[in-house]
């Protein structure tokens, strides 16, 4: 199980850093250079995990397109809306792939994740379940809190729902994997 865990910690400070750096910039300057700043960050973790692994992982990768697309789309029509919906859009999204895709027996996530994380056909199964209900959660937590509280509230919000995310979608992996891990085929 030690590859589990080489996986999630590596990838971590890759997700951590730019969700740090729009906290910190949203705080000290106001939202819109914590946008261009989310959009500069991830663009650089992403281009160094690039340049690192030559891949950037599916899950940096969607993120990376969201942060682009709706941070620029707040920025270029000076609207706050289209951030906030950022966090909807990517766990509503990513949480009814996943749960479409397991009910076709075709998961997303056991391919995403498949060389890096070993387990059996019931242990892909309930991780996937897991981590689309927790995704579906998120989505709706973050709906609830941008339309009801201030721009700022909702920045610690997000930033602190990213982080229990993080460790959220770790923990069941890990849960799960302790049940349910296959020890990868060893090739000659």
């Amino acid at each position: 199980m030690n590859i589990i865990n080489q996986y999630l910690n590596k990838h971590i400070f890759y997700e951590i850093a730019p969700i740090v750096i729009f906290f910190v910039a949203s705080k000290v300057w106001g939202i819109t250079p914590a946008i261009y700043a989310i959009i500069v960050s991830t663009v650089l973790f992403s281009a160094f995990e690039f340049y690192k692994h030559r891949k950037i992982p599916v899950l940096p990768f969607i993120t990376l397109i969201l942060v682009a697309s709706l941070g620029g789309a707040t920025i270029a029509f000076e609207n706050e809306v289209f951030i906030k919906i950022k966090t909807s859009i990517g766990f509503g999204v990513f949480g009814l792939i996943l749960f479409i895709s397991q009910r076709f027996g075709k998961s997303v996530l056991k391919r995403a994740l498949e060389g890096q994380i070993y387990l059996s056909e019931e242990g892909w199964s309930l991780l996937t379940n897991n981590w689309s209900g927790l995704s579906l959660l998120f989505a709706i937590m973050n709906e609830c809190v941008w339309r009801t509280q201030s721009t700022e509230l909702w920045v610690t919000f997000t930033t602190f729902l990213s982080f229990f995310s993080i460790f959220g979608f770790m923990y069941f992996t890990k849960s799960i994997a302790s049940k349910y891990w296959l020890e990868p085929k060893q090739t000659p």
